[in-house]
């Protein structure tokens, strides 16, 4: 039926139950996981030095969208892995609907599972 399914997750309560819902088709058909997980660029903080502006964004920031970001991918792929379905980790920069969807035309994904938003 299902081989590849994709699944955004942001940590949100919807999103874990889209996580969950996907997990469980999975390993109801015998399909790989797809977990995606979009993040916006820090911005840099306005009194960064020319040099601090030059490092990466995480970096200019401390912490900031990326750790939240992998956050909400290791524990959606560690809830597949807990249940036998193979899962594979998508960060992505952007729009949360355009990482989704480009995961999901670039495996070739048969489904896509979200939550809900606001």
């Amino acid at each position: 039926m299902f081989t590849r399914i994709v699944v955004g997750t942001d940590g949100s309560e919807t999103a874990t139950e889209a996580v969950r819902q996907a997990v469980e088709l999975a390993q109801a058909t015998g399909a790989s996981l797809q977990v995606v997980s979009a993040y916006e660029p820090a911005a840099p903080r306005p009194e960064a030095t020319s040099e601090q502006r030059d490092a990466p964004n995480d970096v200019q920031t401390g912490a900031g969208p990326r750790e939240n970001l992998n956050f909400a991918i290791d524990s959606a792929t560690g809830m597949a892995k807990n249940a036998g379905v193979e899962a594979t980790p998508h960060a992505r920069e952007g729009d949360p609907a355009d990482a989704i969807i480009d995961v999901a035309e670039s495996t070739n994904a048969d489904l896509i599972v979200v939550g809900t938003r606001g």
